[in-house]
């Protein structure tokens, strides 16, 4: 049982981060910069808007963030 607790635990330790995300006003990225988010852990990461920054990070399932 000390594994299910544990793993319960960082359900919701990770359930408050995602809240507190939420609640943070966003800024928008700096000139030049594309914030892009992934769709299953949360993760945001702000990159040069060219091509060959952009397509690596959208081919791990990187999506835009629309401000």
């Amino acid at each position: 049982m000390p594994d299910l607790k544990q793993e319960m635990a960082d359900v919701a330790a990770a359930i408050e981060r995602l809240e507190t995300q939420a609640a943070a006003p966003a800024t928008p990225p700096a000139p030049g910069k594309v914030r892009l988010r992934h769709p299953h852990t949360g993760d945001i990461k702000e990159v040069d808007a060219v091509p060959e920054k952009l397509i690596p990070i959208m081919g791990l399932g990187y999506q835009q963030v629309k401000e």
